[in-house]
């Protein structure tokens, strides 16, 4: 219990100097978010919550995003490059790291989550790489089922997709005929 106390004396601390000194606010800002984020993995250890990938994995992508788009984004930086790589490690330990299958579905299940409110808010870093790792996480825990059709059904569904991109194509340009 006494490391719960130490982490939220340094949050007190942390949030009094934030709102007192305007010059080093970013520094701040980010040490409480890493201290938070310290307190979260604190309780979810406690509660016996590490094989929940979509837990360990979410606190640091909260965190990565919170940086990025609080401290980051007023300090007039390009953010998303940093986004994008932070994002996509985040998510490939989440995938080295699945307890079972059921685990890899709650993680599709926050990616899901993460690809909806990003795209309301319209953070295209977020969509993008969630969207890409739902893809990847579900070939990975159907990869049995994919394995196991025969070679006919692949080149039928590349046909499909390259049928899509024509029709897409020709929509186009009739509509810049128009």
């Amino acid at each position: 219990m006494n490391k719960y106390l130490i982490i939220a004396t340094l949050i007190v601390c942390f949030f009094t100097y934030y709102y007192k000194d305007d010059n080093n606010k970013p520094l701040y800002q980010g040490t409480l978010y890493v201290l938070a984020t310290i307190m979260a993995k604190f309780i979810i250890n406690d509660l016996n919550l590490t094989n929940i990938t979509a837990l360990n994995i979410g606190i640091y992508s909260i965190t990565l995003l919170l940086i990025t788009r609080t401290i980051l984004a007023k300090q007039n930086n390009d953010y998303k490059p940093i986004e994008y790589v932070g994002l996509i490690i985040i998510y490939i330990i989440a995938i080295n790291s699945y307890v079972s299958e059921f685990d890899g579905m709650m993680f599709i299940l926050l990616l899901l989550a993460y690809t909806v409110i990003g795209y309301n808010n319209q953070w295209g870093p977020v969509t993008r790489v969630s969207l890409a790792f739902i893809l990847i996480n579900v070939f990975l825990l159907t990869k049995m089922f994919w394995l196991s059709l025969p070679w006919w059904v692949y080149i039928l569904i590349i046909g499909l997709v390259l049928i899509g991109f024509a029709i897409k194509n020709e929509l186009i340009e009739k509509d810049k005929e128009r």
